[in-house]
């Protein structure tokens, strides 16, 4: 594979690792509409998005332009992790401080999405 069919591969990888977890998270949430509550429904669709808007963040960050360096590529990624991790922990607290929380689901559903995280990338 030459270098740029890996990159558009790479590429597709990450953005569909992110939309995996976005599905999985609505998947979760309409399960729980019909077997709990409207409550556990947005509070695990909640905990998945947050989890799917970081893996997408850093997959902007990696693959906003087609030619970088090791180098930049590499800072990049350092700082698409430190975006996506400050990120996550604001949305954590705007969700915790701003929504009525099934806080079980909440965070049963990030850490199920984050699971998929590695799931498709070990697929992959």
């Amino acid at each position: 594979m030459n270098d740029e069919a890996q990159l558009l591969y790479n590429r597709a990888v990450a953005y569909r690792t992110g939309y995996a977890q976005l599905a999985v998270s609505a998947a979760i949430a309409l399960a729980l509409y019909f077997a709990l509550d409207l409550r556990a429904a947005y509070s695990a669709l909640l905990g998945g998005v947050i989890s799917g808007c970081g893996t997408l963040c850093l997959a902007r960050m990696l693959f906003a332009r087609a030619e970088m360096s090791p180098h930049q590529f590499v800072r990049a990624l350092y700082v698409g992790e430190f975006i996506k991790i400050a990120l996550t922990i604001g949305m954590f607290i705007a969700a915790v401080n701003l929504v009525d929380l099934n806080m079980l689901v909440f965070v049963l559903t990030y850490i199920v999405t984050l699971m998929v995280y590695w799931i498709v990338l070990l697929i992959a």
